[in-house]
């Protein structure tokens, strides 16, 4: 019982201590649920709050909040959102993102791939209300509400960025243009002058592409000349120094060199240090050698205008002068220093030139054709008047207007007394020559006269009445044959019996003759020298000289005393004095001997001096004859010349001057008794004058002479040619028409090498011999001439007595 007691009391005790357990639980649930309860309500009231705050939040937020249907249409906006777009919440709420988009894209709301699950980013350009568009970048995610999607996302309005960005890609792009399009290299270098970035102009710069330059050191592109400066030019680059305008010499591809001007500057990196440099470098290869050419250019134009002997003056709109060079300087006397600033009419122009000058200067400034050369006196710094031409050439300013004047200068004093003398001695040349020509046929009718009458004397008897006649027929013409050999003086080629002789001697004998002839009021003085070289001269012409030179300077003194120096002496006449004081003659340097005779007589102006030597000129009341022309043909004929100088009231003196002889004088063999022609003798006579043809058949036919006649050389020689053998000698005249003399003696010595030849001319024997210096004439006849004369040259070549 006990047993069923204990389990009855061990049963009710379990009972009720699981009774109290599970009121223990009871209450523990209880409290556990309430504690649930109130943990429940404070995490609804925090999520509330939560929910509260973050509305606060995304409508405050400054990013833009949006909440889409499946649709697209807003459900929800925030005021960020709103703003961004000018919409007001309720316009929104009936609108569609779509609505809002400018275009569809790969980041367009739209796109399907939108509603995929997880976090997109896209860009879109929306329309703002106003009308402009504005840039969102949206972050979006899909929700899923109960049994739709929804879109959930946030928006940022990046259209200042987006503008920035696109100016920044223009900006970008405009200085790839420019950096690739420009003509100057654009570069740069690391610290160790690796290039590491070159343009597009690399290539016409180098003849490289970029591409080949990049990693190479810039020492491989310059020569060893350029490698102390590189050296130089690193060091400055890695001190962080920049280097401005400077100028160096690299190497093509090609090997030839290329200067270059460069900047650099250095390149550093966020933290300021050095990493390299870069800068740029244009090709001033051209420059330079354009540069170049124009200092050669320029040292050549100086060199030019200070080398030339004419003038150049550069003077300005107001006549004031710029530019003088040493030519103008010894053309007018001042130096550079003395003209530079001075006005040209002020300083070498004479006043009687003003007034022309300034018309010059009014037509260069006007362009007036025919203004740029002008002739003008100018007057030196020393006051003597000099004739100049002026060739002047405006040079314009930017607008065209004459800005100045470049005007060359040439002293044409010199030049026009050169042409003046140039122009007498023509004049003098032609009309000796119009003299020789006269005295030449003057001579053939002379022949005809005087052979006819002096043929018609010898055939007389000795007391025929007309004997007379003809003897003063045959005088006369001995008178015209002396004006001929006047004239054929003058012409240079009078007829000389040239010989050895002392001058002085001469001088001496013609004094004696002069003092006679001269008035006694004029004291005649003569002053020879001692040891004077010899001359080679036809004495009677020089006599001529003598006596011409003295009569005229007694009749130069006039009625009143005065005085006539003669005096010999001699003279080293060198190459610069002869050009200054017988420009026209042809005389070479050396000794000469001179004649001068001087007076103190009335002096003669330069209009006269310039005309002495002119022909019949004479400044006597009844002058006449050749006078003075005929004594320059003379000296002109001895190889000399004559040098006058004279001023009015101040005398006159004559300088003859010969050229000295190469050897004494040697005695010369005569001829004895009269010369005789064999009768059996045939003679050839070619002369183009009738009148003499018919002289010499009669004269020589009167010795019984067989006498064969051509007028022409052309007869002549056919006829030497047909009778040769039988021609002992044949008289030839020097000058005809068609075949000349000469011609004809050539063609005569082939056809027979021992013909002889008796020249017949009115010229001097000198000058006809000169025509024949390689062959040997028989003889030689000067027309006019006698009967008499005739034979016996004729005699002489034939080798009789």
């Amino acid at each position: 019982m006990t047993w069923a007691f204990i389990s009855i009391a061990v049963v009710l005790a379990g009972t009720a201590l699981v009774l109290v357990l599970l009121l223990r639980t009871s209450r523990l649930n209880l409290h556990s649920e309430r504690q649930r309860a109130g943990r429940q309500d404070r995490r609804i009231r925090e999520l509330e709050h939560r929910n509260a705050r973050n509305a606060a939040i995304l409508e405050n937020a400054m990013d833009g909040f949006f909440v889409l249907g499946q649709d697209y249409r807003f459900l929800e906006v925030n005021e960020a959102f709103r703003r961004m777009t000018g919409y007001s919440p309720e316009e929104l709420l009936r609108m569609k993102m779509t609505d809002l988009e400018v275009a569809g894209g790969e980041g367009d709301a739209s796109d399907a791939g939108q509603w995929r699950t997880g976090l997109h980013h896209f860009a879109t350009a929306h329309r703002h209300k106003d009308g402009h568009v504005i840039q969102l970048e949206s972050c979006v995610v899909v929700l899923r509400d109960e049994d739709q999607k929804l879109l959930v996302g946030f928006a940022r309005d990046v259209t200042g960025r987006w503008r920035s960005e696109q100016a920044l890609r223009k900006s970008e792009a405009q200085y790839r243009n420019l950096v690739e399009t420009s003509r100057d290299l654009i570069w740069s270098l690391d610290l160790e002058g690796r290039w590491t970035f070159v343009n597009n102009a690399a290539r016409a710069i180098y003849g490289y592409e970029p591409e080949e330059m990049l990693g190479r050191p810039i020492g491989e592109f310059i020569g060893p000349r350029g490698r102390e400066g590189l050296r130089a030019f690193l060091a400055g680059v890695r001190a962080g120094k920049p280097r401005l305008h400077y100028e160096a010499e690299h190497q093509r591809k090609d090997g030839r060199p290329v200067r270059l001007i460069v900047n650099a500057i250095p390149l550093r990196d966020d933290y300021g240090n050095v990493i390299g440099c870069t800068g740029t470098a244009s090709d001033i290869t051209e420059r330079k050698e354009a540069e170049r050419r124009l200092r050669e250019a320029h040292d050549r134009f100086e060199s030019l205008v200070t080398g030339m002997p004419l003038g150049y003056i550069v003077w300005s709109r107001d006549l004031e002068i710029l530019e003088w060079n040493p030519g103008a300087e010894a053309i007018f006397g001042y130096s550079l220093e003395d003209a530079r600033g001075r006005r040209l009419v002020d300083l070498i122009v004479p006043s009687a030139g003003t007034k022309a000058f300034n018309e010059m200067s009014r037509a260069l400034l006007e362009s007036a054709p025919g203004s740029n050369n002008a002739n003008f006196v100018n007057r030196r710094r020393d006051g003597e008047k000099i004739k100049c031409e002026w060739y002047n050439t405006v040079l314009p300013d930017a607008s065209g207007q004459m800005q100045a004047v470049a005007t060359i200068v040439s002293d044409v004093s010199e030049r026009e007394r050169l042409e003046a003398q140039l122009r007498q001695s023509q004049r003098l040349e032609s009309l000796g020559v119009l003299a020789g020509g006269v005295a030449h046929d003057f001579n053939n009718l002379l022949v005809g006269i005087m052979g006819n009458a002096s043929l018609a004397f010898d055939q007389m008897e000795p007391k025929d009445p007309l004997r007379n006649l003809v003897e003063k027929v045959i005088n006369a013409g001995r008178r015209a044959t002396q004006l001929t050999q006047r004239m054929l003086a003058y012409a240079g080629r009078a007829v000389f019996d040239v010989q050895i002789m002392d001058l002085n001697e001469l001088v001496e004998e013609m004094a004696d003759f002069a003092t006679a002839a001269v008035s006694k009021a004029v004291a005649l003085k003569i002053d020879v020298a001692d040891n004077l070289p010899l001359i080679k001269a036809d004495a009677s012409q020089l006599q001529q000289v003598i006596m011409n030179l003295l009569i005229n300077a007694a009749e130069a003194i006039g009625d009143g005393s005065g005085e006539v120096v003669v005096s010999t002496r001699c003279e080293e006449l060198d190459a610069e004095r002869l050009v200054s004081e017988f420009p026209d003659e042809k005389l070479t340097p050396g000794r000469y001997v001179c004649l001068e005779v001087r007076d103190s007589g009335c002096g003669m102006s330069a209009e006269t001096l310039s005309r002495i030597f002119d022909p019949f000129f004479s400044t006597k009341f009844a002058g006449r004859g050749l006078g003075l022309s005929a004594i320059l043909g003379i000296v002109k004929a001895h190889r000399g010349a004559i040098f006058v100088s004279s001023e009015e009231d101040s005398g006159t003196t004559f300088r003859v001057y010969f050229p000295i002889a190469a050897r004494r004088p040697t005695q010369t063999e005569s001829s004895d008794g009269p010369v005789e022609i064999p009768t059996d003798t045939t003679i050839l006579v070619i002369d183009d004058e009738e009148d003499i043809r018919d002289v010499v058949q009669a004269v020589l036919g009167s010795r019984g002479v067989h006498v064969l006649c051509a007028e022409d050389g052309a007869s002549g020689l056919e006829i030497f040619k047909q009778r040769a053998a039988d021609i002992d000698a044949v008289l030839l005249d020097l000058n005809m028409p068609g075949m000349s003399g000469e011609s004809v003696f050539e063609a005569m010595r082939s056809a027979k090498s021992d013909v002889r030849v008796i020249l017949s001319t009115g010229y001097s024997e000198q000058e006809a011999a000169s025509h024949f210096s390689n062959a040997q004439l028989a003889g030689f006849v000067h027309k006019p001439y006698t009967a008499t004369a005739l034979i016996e040259k004729v005699g002489a070549a034939l080798g009789t007595s």
